[in-house]
């Protein structure tokens, strides 16, 4: 009888860690949804009104829509202690992180001025990496696009630094080499004189010393800093999730334009 009591519990144990997995997946989207809520009105009303007292009934909404992510941001926190006690995994615990209040901001002069200091480094926070970024409504859709977007450019520019990092590498033992090859040549078509021939000596042993002692030096830097492969690095959203978020929108626009249709008819 015990050790059917044991499976009993082992199996609800794993019921509920289920549904506590679907739980923490609902709260996360619904902070998801109202952070991009609260986004979309401070930057369409707040930033745009000029009377104080439209500014005053506005930021009453921005402040219950604060309201409403701290409701979830505590329920999650629940979910999260529940889901350790039932013995997750680590891994899903990577997935399912400890929320904090710097994750439940959203910094909208990333819309208003992109290019200002500063913006260009800063990531979303990782619960905008979560789920599939579909059926999330049209304002939700439109921020995950725009963040994708700034991060993929991003991505590429980080990699066009890194490309003119390693070949700027190899331009500058170029550079040394070409001036010792330069030495050299001076030495072989003319006839110095044995002062001139020395001083001709030590420049080329100069060039060529900075040549070999910078290709050591970047060698082992290229060895102690590997990058990773940029390629493969993911901005929160894959390629493939961005391509869905078209397709998906593209779906929305075909059917209202076809029930539409239907209604005229």
């Amino acid at each position: 009888s015990e050790a059917c009591t044991g499976s009993a519990l082992k199996k609800l144990a794993k019921q509920e860690l289920c549904l506590r997995k679907g739980q923490a997946n609902n709260t996360l989207q619904q902070i998801q949804i109202t952070l991009s809520n609260k986004s979309y009105i401070f930057h369409k009303y707040v930033q745009h009104y000029k009377s104080q007292s439209k500014k005053t009934r506005t930021w009453g909404c921005i402040s219950q829509q604060d309201d409403i992510v701290q409701k979830h941001a505590r329920i999650y926190a629940q979910c999260r202690k529940a889901m350790v006690r039932l013995g997750v995994s680590s891994h899903t615990l990577e997935k399912y992180q400890i929320l904090e209040k710097s994750d439940c901001r959203v910094n909208t002069g990333i819309i208003d001025d992109p290019s200002k200091r500063g913006n260009r480094n800063k990531v979303l926070p990782w619960i905008w990496g979560l789920g599939d970024g579909l059926n999330k409504g049209k304002h939700l859709t439109d921020f995950v696009r725009l963040h994708w977007l700034r991060e993929k450019a991003m991505r590429d520019h980080w990699q066009e630094d890194l490309t003119f990092i390693i070949n700027e590498m190899d331009w500058v033992c170029n550079y040394f080499n070409y001036h010792g090859d330069s030495w050299r040549r001076r030495a072989e078509h003319h006839s110095p004189t044995p002062g001139h021939e020395a001083y001709t000596a030590c420049q080329c042993h100069m060039w060529y010393y900075f040549a070999r002692t910078a290709h050591t030096q970047f060698e082992e830097a290229k060895l102690m800093h590997l990058h990773p492969i940029l390629a493969d690095f993911q901005v929160n959203r894959s390629t493939k999730d961005f391509q869905d978020l078209l397709n998906s929108d593209s779906e929305d626009q075909q059917s209202q334009s076809s029930s539409g249709a239907e209604d005229d008819v």
